[in-house]
């Protein structure tokens, strides 16, 4: 759930944080079978506990992230390069990659600006 939860944080052109958790909850529903979760939708007691957790993860990855930004700015300065390699190795899932980096820098930079 957290590695999820850590790769939707960073997703590129994410707007809306606070309901990070819904989006969570379909990428487990969506692939339930491969993940292991085929014995929790369906029962509602199960998913009840699970939506808890869910939240709770999503809300540490949001604090996490804010965190990093605010130090970024902060105590520890880094560049727009550094910031976007450390959360990228952080929170993304498969790491940094060669993937298309400028557009995680504007997003971090969007996210930097208005904090």
């Amino acid at each position: 759930v957290l590695i999820i939860a850590k790769d939707l944080v960073v997703q590129a052109g994410r707007t809306n944080y606070k309901g990070l958790h819904y989006d969570v909850e379909e990428r487990l529903k969506s692939r339930a079978d491969v993940l292991g979760f085929q014995n929790v939708f369906g029962n509602p007691a199960n998913e009840r506990v699970l939506r808890t957790v869910i939240k709770r993860e999503c809300s540490a990855a949001r604090n996490k992230l804010r965190i990093l930004l605010l130090d970024s700015t902060g105590k520890s300065r880094m560049t727009l390069e550094e910031l976007t390699w450390t959360a990228l190795s952080k929170y993304k899932r498969g790491g940094v990659g060669s993937g298309s980096k400028a557009e995680y820098q504007l997003h971090f930079a969007y996210l930097v600006r208005d904090m």
